[in-house]
């Protein structure tokens, strides 16, 4: 009934319930599904605002955004996805709209940076106008916005820097670059590789570790 999903997430969606899942299908169709039935809970269109007799998904030629888990009220996640326009922000109960933010272009991928020392949470995404943009995971409003030099590959991973949080992106020109959420790189690595995954970070007893795919192998 949902189409092909091709990474669903387990998320928490309702107080007291086992956990369910949360997916999005080729053609940008949101679905929270019951992960004890199978049941719908709600599902989330790629184009909220279309009319009778106008298409409400998207055309499927770029591969879907993955859905954002960011916690809310009560220990249930919220849930950040794509539309025509940006990235809105739904309740994971409900499917009601939070906020939405208006993007330059389509959105293509993006993280969480969970909140730290009283820190609020903030929403990093990147679309296919090569802009980088940290939101305000309360409200959606825009912190900055940069166009980046390469295109990311894969998604930006969260990662602490210096003075608090960030993210660290694979770009498809051998970069790593860490960014924090004013936009500014704050450390950049060129690599004599080609980057081909994500970067993958992990917590080490003298520090951060950041592994990442090249065509040459791992790093």
């Amino acid at each position: 009934a949902t189409g092909s999903i091709e990474q669903p997430l387990v998320a928490r969606l309702r107080a007291g319930a086992n956990r369910d899942l949360v997916g999005v299908n080729t053609y940008g169709m949101v679905y929270a599904i019951n992960g004890e039935n199978g049941v719908a809970l709600w599902s989330a269109r790629y184009r909220p605002g279309a009319k009778k007799g106008e298409p409400t998904n998207s055309d499927g030629g770029t591969p879907p955004f993955v859905p954002l888990l960011m916690a809310g009220r009560d220990e249930i996640d919220d849930v950040i996805i794509a539309f025509d326009g940006g990235v809105r922000a739904l309740a994971g109960a409900t499917g009601k709209e939070l906020w939405r933010a208006t993007l330059p272009g389509e959105a293509l991928s993006g993280c969480v940076i969970n909140a730290e020392n009283g820190s609020a949470i903030t929403v990093a995404v990147f679309d296919s106008s090569h802009a980088l943009s940290f939101l305000k995971g309360d409200s959606g409003q825009v912190v900055s916005q940069t166009k980046l030099d390469g295109f990311v590959v894969g998604r930006p991973a969260a990662i602490n820097l210096k003075n608090g949080r960030g993210v660290l992106l694979a770009l498809n020109n051998g970069t790593l670059d860490a960014r924090n959420p004013a936009g500014d790189s704050v450390l950049s690595i060129k690599l004599d590789a080609a980057l081909t995954t994500s970067p993958l970070i992990v917590r080490a007893p003298r520090g951060q570790l950041a592994m990442i795919g090249t065509e040459s192998g791992d790093r």
